[in-house]
C-alpha cells in the first residue's frame, strides 16, 4: 500500500487564513494490545530407552547437568546372542584339558567377551533437567522461550514495539523485557518465539504479554511534516511529535498522551 503522506508547510498554512472549521477534531486515545502465550524449554533432548538395555545413571530424576556432563551409562551383551556363543564357547575351552594353544585361544576369546561387557557412555550435548524415571529418558534446557502463534494482522501490532511484560493469569508481573523474536509460518498463522530469562517452573503455563507502555495511534493525516520533522495541531498551535507510519495510520512514540485533542484537516 502506498504511504499517503501529507506535505504541509505549518506555517504557510496558519498564515493562509486557515479557521478552525477547516479542521475536525480527535481525540487521541491510548491502546493496550494483549497477547497469551506459554514458557516452553528452548530445547529438549529425547533418548529412547531401550528395556533391554541396562542403564547406570550418574545423577537422579529432576537434577540439572552441565553440556559434556556423563549422564549415564548402558551396556546390552546379556541379550546378545553372540556374546552369549562367546561365553559358551570360553565355558567349553575351559572344560577340555588346556594345552598352550587352548590357554591362548582361551586369553583372546575372553578379551573379546570383556569388549562385549564394556558400557556405552553418554554425554550431555546440553545443559538442562534431567528426566529418567518415564518411559523415555529427557534433558530439558534451562533456557525458555515465550512462545505464541499470532495472525498476520496481529504479527503486525506486535512488531510495532520491543518492549513488552509478561503477567501470569492473576495479572502478576513475571518478566519486565525487550523482545528479539523469531517466527515461523505454520497453517496460515505465525509461530513467535523470544528468550526470556525466566525459572523452568514456570513452564506450560499460559501467559500474557502487554505492552510496556500503551500504544497510540493516529490517522496519518493528522501528521504534517516539515524539514523532515513530525508536527500535530494543537489549538492551531504546532506540536512536535515523534513516531512511524504504519500503513494510514501514524504510531506515536512520544510528544502525545491519553485524552490529548488534535486538529486534523477536514475531507470538505
Amino acid at each position: 500500500m502506498v504511504r499517503k503522506t501529507l506535505l504541509v508547510s505549518i506555517t504557510t498554512f496558519l498564515l493562509s487564513g486557515c479557521q478552525s472549521s477547516n479542521f475536525n477534531t480527535y481525540i487521541v486515545t491510548e491502546e493496550s494490545p494483549q497477547f497469551i502465550g506459554k514458557i516452553v524449554p528452548q530445547e529438549t533432548i529425547k533418548i529412547n530407552k531401550e528395556t533391554q538395555y541396562d542403564y547406570t545413571f550418574n545423577v537422579e530424576d529432576n537434577t540439572f547437568i552441565n553440556k559434556d556432563y556423563l549422564f549415564f551409562s548402558y551396556t546390552n551383551y546379556k541379550n546378545d546372542p553372540e556374546y552369549q556363543k562367546l561365553k559358551d564357547k570360553i565355558e567349553y575351552l575351559k572344560s577340555l584339558e588346556q594345552t598352550a594353544s587352548r590357554k591362548e585361544e582361551l586369553r583372546q576369546l575372553e578379551a573379546d567377551l570383556k569388549q562385549f561387557q564394556k558400557p556405552i557412555y553418554y554425554y550431555a550435548p546440553i545443559a538442562g533437567y534431567t528426566s529418567i524415571t518415564g518411559e523415555n529418558i529427557y534433558i530439558t534446557s534451562d533456557k525458555m522461550h515465550f512462545e505464541m502463534e499470532l495472525s498476520e494482522n496481529e504479527l503486525r501490532l506486535f512488531k510495532q514495539t520491543k518492549e513488552y511484560q509478561i503477567f501470569d493469569r492473576e495479572e502478576i508481573l513475571i518478566d519486565d523485557i525487550s523482545v528479539e523474536f523469531k517466527y515461523e509460518y505454520e497453517k496460515e498463522s505465525f509461530k513467535i518465539y523470544f528468550p526470556v530469562e525466566i525459572s523452568p517452573n514456570y513452564i506450560g503455563e499460559t501467559y500474557i504479554l502487554k505492552l510496556r507502555d500503551s500504544l497510540i495511534k493516529i490517522p496519518q493525516e493528522c501528521i504534517f511534516e516539515e524539514d523532515g520533522k513530525y508536527h500535530v495541531l494543537i489549538n492551531n498551535d504546532p506540536h512536535d511529535v515523534d513516531g512511524y507510519y504504519e500503513k494510514s495510520q501514524f504510531i506515536i512514540t512520544s510528544g502525545l498522551k491519553d485524552g490529548d485533542v488534535i486538529q486534523c484537516p477536514s475531507s470538505n
